[in-house]
């Protein structure tokens, strides 16, 4: 199976707990991402966002000075960031029926329940290369799959660096030891 390139891809990882930052980051720093961004709060997300835009956005639904859930919601819908369409992956403590339907209807395009493994985090990332849910781009919402309608480009289910691109040696066959 070929390698990916993941090295120029831009991460945003927030979350209240320090361990749960640093587990996700060296599973993420292990599968080949470098550009890793860490925050803690709500306020470090739009700080981050303000200036630059990532090209996945991994958070936790419970941030100390606000709610992430209602910020992916703004996101979504063209009024926080300026991609509504980044790949975002909400991290939860205690997956409630009610809160998971309300991750859902923001918009987020996965959920994982800490605490977090390896080939989880790992599947869910390919999930969002390979196989990410479509978009509908509309003036009205029925649904978290909902951006809204403006001005900006919004024409492709991948505008951001996230997305299959092979190492130019990983199609060499491996050389064999005999």
């Amino acid at each position: 199976m070929a390698k990916l390139e993941y090295a120029n891809c831009e991460i945003l990882l927030v979350d209240r707990d320090l361990n749960t930052r640093q587990s996700v980051k060296n599973i993420l720093h292990d599968a080949g991402f470098r550009e890793l961004v860490l925050g803690k709060t709500l306020a470090d997300v739009h700080a981050h966002m303000s200036k630059s835009m990532p090209d996945l956005l991994i958070g936790s639904c419970e941030l100390p000075d606000g709610d992430f859930i209602d910020y992916v919601k703004e996101v979504r819908r063209g009024k926080a960031g300026n991609n509504p369409f980044i790949p975002i992956i909400m991290l939860v403590e205690e997956p409630t029926p009610q809160l998971v339907s309300r991750i859902v209807e923001s918009g987020t395009d996965t959920v994982i329940a800490k605490p977090i493994s390896t080939a989880q985090m790992l599947d869910r990332v390919g999930d969002l290369i390979e196989a990410r849910k479509k978009f509908v781009v509309s003036d009205h919402s029925t649904s978290g799959r909902f951006v809204a309608r403006t001005e900006l480009f919004r024409g492709s289910t991948h505008p951001t660096r996230l997305r299959p691109r092979r190492m130019a040696n990983s199609s060499a066959s491996p050389k064999s030891s005999t």
